[in-house]
């Protein structure tokens, strides 16, 4: 898998990307009162309020997290 800096450097350029992938790296001390197992995911929802931006921005955040992450993994999504 070859990666592209740029689209590396584009992605994380965002601080609100940067900070997710912080508060997921930890789930359990982030959001720790989500309903569900936190192994599955963690909601939009969730995220929303810790970063102060409605639920569908930060969808959009996640969705650009999510292709960076699969640029080279295309036939998993």
């Amino acid at each position: 898998m070859q990666v592209d800096i740029d689209d590396v450097l584009k992605t994380l350029a965002h601080p609100l990307r940067r900070d997710t992938l912080h508060w997921l790296k930890d789930p359990k001390a982030y959001f720790a009162d989500q309903p569900h197992a936190l192994e599955n995911r963690v909601c939009a929802g969730k995220i929303a309020p810790r970063a102060g931006l409605s639920q569908s921005t930060v969808s959009a955040h996640l969705a650009t997290l999510r292709r960076a992450g699969n640029r080279g993994n295309r036939g998993n999504r």
